[in-house]
């Protein structure tokens, strides 16, 4: 009897245990499993997008082109269309294009039953319009997705380090000069510093025609500031054996980054010395006389 009485309080207990605390437990919805091996909760999700990148800083140069790939994933009931919208500093030109090729893209068709992220890349080059580059710095970039209510942005940074640029250019513009055959002829170029960094150790070379010597004064700049620019005089020198006409060169400039470069191409006409040109008048002089004596003389007879 005693054992039955045990037994019957043991049950109210277990009774009582359950109404206190197992209804107050929340009833968490069952999730509903698909073929493919995903599963979502009965209940509604709210809708929502989601950005990522790997890469949310890149480093480079003014000339480089920053590209930020960035993954979107969308959850939802039904599949929407998202207005994608990019925008940084006026210095560059932002784009958003396809993850596989160049095409510029405005929106994209999002689907929440895909169980990968879509992708695309986020692209922006210093604008060619610019006349000086973008200096060194942090540049921030924003990308943007919006169907409606349902938004999202990412902040996507370029680290613009600095960018070595040279050019030449002749003093008085003029991108011709005359020489003489086998003679020193001299010409001036300028040397522009048009990059963000200083410029150090700027030698130069020539691309010249066989038997021609060419010579830089001074052979190297050893600084040159920003926006500074230094004259250099060429001692042009043709090939004693060459032919009077036109002829091609040209001078190139480079700094011990190995990444400051440009070039300038000069025509040079070759002319007679003048040495042979008196030469030429004397052996005519003495043509002329030679056939006036002649007549001069059979004309007395």
């Amino acid at each position: 009897m005693i054992r039955y009485k045990a037994l019957a309080y043991a049950s109210m207990l277990v009774v009582v245990f359950v109404l206190l605390f197992g209804l107050g437990a929340p009833v968490s919805a069952a999730p509903t499993a698909f073929s493919d091996g995903t599963s979502v909760a009965m209940q509604d999700e709210p809708e929502s997008i989601k950005l990522i990148t790997r890469f949310p800083t890149i480093k480079g140069t003014a000339s480089s082109s920053f590209d930020f790939d960035v993954e979107m994933t969308y959850t939802g009931k039904e599949p929407k269309v998202f207005d994608l919208a990019a925008k940084g500093p006026s210095q560059f030109q932002v784009r958003v294009t396809s993850q596989y090729d160049s095409t510029q893209v405005s929106s994209i068709r999002l689907d929440p039953a895909k169980t990968f992220s879509e992708t695309v890349k986020v692209s922006a080059q210093a604008t060619s319009t610019s006349r000086e580059p973008p200096p060194p710095g942090t540049y921030t970039f924003t990308f943007s997705v919006a169907s409606g209510q349902v938004k999202a942005d990412i902040e996507l940074k370029a680290e613009v380090t600095g960018s070595p640029r040279v050019s030449l250019s002749s003093q008085n513009g003029r991108l011709n000069t005359e020489a003489a055959a086998g003679q020193e002829n001299h010409f001036t170029v300028v040397v522009n510093n048009t990059g963000t960094v200083i410029l150090n150790n700027v030698t130069f070379s020539s691309s010249k025609p066989d038997g021609w010597t060419i010579k830089f004064s001074p052979e190297k700049v050893d600084s040159l500031a920003l926006g500074g620019t230094r004259e250099v005089d060429v001692t042009i020198t043709p090939s004693a054996k060459a032919i009077a006409g036109d002829y091609m060169i040209s001078f190139s400039p480079s700094d011990d980054s190995g990444s400051a470069y440009g070039s300038i191409d000069i025509r040079t006409t070759v002319v007679t010395p003048t040495i042979w040109g008196a030469v030429g008048i004397g052996i005519v002089v003495v043509v002329v006389a030679g056939l006036v004596f002649l007549f001069m003389r059979l004309g007395r007879r």
